[in-house]
């Protein structure tokens, strides 16, 4: 997928930042969600071992750092036990459980983490051009928001990914559509696109994630509200990317596209439906879904020349995508910045964004 080809966005008005709240969580509760999870993709491609790589888990991810806010405030104390300070919640994965779960056979588990950081980068830039009260959740799970410190230590996932620092966070949290999204673009190859056609595994993984969060096990006793409009935000972002997907992969088959060229249709139509320049809260998602169903969402995009939105990723003449990351990694090495921007020159814009937010 050309990350510079994909979309023209047009400028949309700024809007006021939403004040950031700090909810005051305790530590049993940041614990007891820990419990709270759902496998939404499991190994679907010979590239990844049906042993040792792990499913993508769905979590509720308690933020103490973002882009635009650090907790600095003070822990407190009540009869629930110490409180820490949040500023938000994220429904979605851990930056290194989506790296060991793109990761592979014998790949490196930076070069995976370079290529991952630069796709959300991307996804980042899309969000950019959202507003709305949606606009602030679904940003959250794309601008290197950290995880709380009192999670960190009891996800499972998180103890098995070992991944230097300069490379990213795996403590990093990803909004669920984001993850699903990259990482079947991750794992895509012409070599395994027919069989990820058949089965349709982007709808899946999308219904998946959306039919979990509608039915969201509380382990939790106070949920603050800021995380209920979270889990809305992004069950709204899931369900305009499942209709956009079934578009994509219809238009790309009516234009004769290759199994490869309509799963990348589909990732492409998803993201574009998930993350649109437009007003998203509950009351215009109806709006939004009928700009979907009308096509006038894409009007942009002209199928039957798919260089417009398509690439290759280099994949020449491997069985494992791993290869063409190789040699973007040896391309790239002169990147240094521990940032989801730390990208090859093939991108063309930049970001201040860095995964190196402060710590709880």
């Amino acid at each position: 997928m050309d990350v510079n080809a994909l979309a023209v966005i047009p400028p949309t008005p700024d809007e006021p930042a939403m004040k950031t709240t700090v909810d005051y969580v305790s530590k049993r509760d940041q614990t007891m969600t820990a419990l709270e999870r759902s496998v939404i993709l499991a190994p679907f491609t010979a590239l990844q071992s049906q042993k040792t790589t792990p499913p993508l888990w769905l979590r509720r991810l308690f933020i103490v750092s973002n882009n635009n806010c650090t907790t600095e405030h003070k822990r407190r104390r009540s009869d629930r036990g110490e409180l820490t300070p949040s500023v938000g919640g994220v429904y979605g994965c851990t930056f290194g459980n989506i790296v060991d779960f793109c990761k592979p056979n014998n790949a490196k588990r930076s070069v995976v983490a370079k290529r991952i950081s630069k796709f959300i980068e991307y996804i980042l830039r899309l969000s950019r051009q959202l507003s709305g009260l949606d606009a602030p959740y679904l940003s959250m799970g794309l601008d290197g928001s950290r995880v709380s410190r009192t999670q960190r230590k009891v996800i499972k996932e998180l103890a098995r990914t070992k991944l230097d620092s300069k490379y990213g966070y795996t403590s990093t949290a990803v909004g669920a559509t984001a993850a699903i999204i990259t990482s079947i673009w991750m794992l895509l190859t012409p070599q395994n696109a027919e069989d990820i056609m058949k089965s349709d595994t982007l709808a899946h993984a999308l219904a998946s994630a959306e039919s979990a969060l509608h039915n969201w096990p509380v382990a939790a006793s106070d949920v603050p509200q800021t995380h209920e409009s979270a889990l809305d935000a992004e069950c709204r972002a899931l369900h305009r990317a499942i209709k956009s997907a079934e578009i994509g992969a219809n238009l790309a088959s009516d234009h004769n596209k290759s199994p490869y060229e309509i799963v990348m249709s589909q990732l492409h139509f998803a993201l574009l439906g998930a993350f649109p320049p437009r007003k998203l809260q509950e009351d215009s998602q109806s709006d939004t879904l009928d700009m979907i169903d009308n096509l006038a969402l894409f009007a942009h995009i002209n199928m039957a020349n798919n260089r417009k939105f398509i690439s290759l990723m280099n994949v020449e003449d491997s069985n494992c995508a791993i290869s063409s990351l190789e040699r973007r990694e040896q391309l790239s090495s002169s990147c240094s910045e521990s940032s989801w921007n730390s990208m090859s020159s093939s991108y063309s814009y930049s970001s201040s964004f860095s995964l190196c937010g402060s710590d709880e």
